[in-house]
């Protein structure tokens, strides 16, 4: 089948408003869609079996996204078929951009249409919260606001932005830093009229990961230089936003060419399929 994209997501904004009974916390947060995508290739087997390749340096297929997808899929339905997974990589690995809940949303799309199973959108939102909580805003496949655990969608539209991306090289576990979160850290006020955001740019846990990650500090303050400078999710990538692409581009050049870099454009909607 032809290739499927898997978008990276930065988070606009992200405030932590309390603490769950479950262990978790909420949060609130504007899931930005962007065109920096890995792209998957699904192959059917007539055997049963789930296997999968990456172009990546390092092994992923332990404990992988597409896998997990995979096979919550054929659990869910039943169906005996096998599939390849042949993943191109190009979102930085753990950078907090969402490769790897984007290639498990694209992996469950991807086998609904060639297995032609017919699942609703929210069957799939249910298997896709198995694997995590990124995970079902990749298979809306549209740019919107969240809570709860960022599994509670939300149609909310945007000014269109293009982002310049900087992936830090700070691999950043995002289990970690929400163990960090101390008591006497206030949670954030929550967004009643999601039509009025006026957060864009705040991140409840850049003092949390600067403090232990000083390169990541070090990095936003080069970008706040030229223009602003936003941590999304838990790290370790930073970005700036801006509204129009040539002033994108004018701070994408003048950034150090050491720096590992990345001009994105904002996608309010989108399909896998090119």
């Amino acid at each position: 089948m032809n290739k499927l994209k898997c978008p990276a997501k930065l988070n606009l904004f992200l405030k932590i408003t309390g603490e769950r009974n479950d262990g978790y916390h909420d949060l609130q947060t504007y899931f930005q869609a962007v065109d920096l995508c890995d792209y998957l290739n699904l192959y059917h087997r007539e055997d049963d079996l789930v296997l999968y390749s990456d172009n990546y340096k390092h092994d992923l297929s332990n404990n992988n996204s597409c896998v997990k997808a995979a096979e919550l899929v054929k659990n869910y339905t039943g169906i005996e078929n096998g599939i390849e997974i042949q993943l191109e990589k190009n979102i930085p690995v753990g950078a907090g951009l969402g490769g790897g809940s984007s290639n498990a949303a694209s992996t469950i799309l991807g086998l609904n249409n060639l297995w032609d199973l017919k699942l609703s959108e929210a069957e799939m939102l249910n298997i896709g919260r198995q694997i995590g909580a990124d995970v079902p805003f990749f298979v809306k496949q549209a740019s919107c606001f969240a809570e709860g655990i960022g599994d509670e969608l939300i149609d909310v539209d945007q000014p269109q932005r293009y982002f310049v991306i900087i992936d830090t090289e700070e691999i950043v576990q995002t289990k970690e830093i929400y163990q960090l979160i101390s008591s006497t850290d206030s949670f954030d006020s929550k967004i009643n009229d999601t039509k009025n955001i006026d957060c864009i740019g705040y991140n409840f846990f850049e003092k949390i990961v600067c403090k232990k990650y000083p390169k990541i500090q070090e990095i936003l303050e080069i970008l706040r230089k030229y223009q602003n400078g936003v941590l999304t999710g838990t790290g370790g990538s930073v970005y700036s936003y801006f509204e129009s692409i040539d002033d994108a581009k004018l701070i994408f050049q003048k950034l150090p060419d050491t720096l590992k870099k990345y001009l994105a454009k904002g996608l309010k909607s989108y399909t896998i399929y090119d």
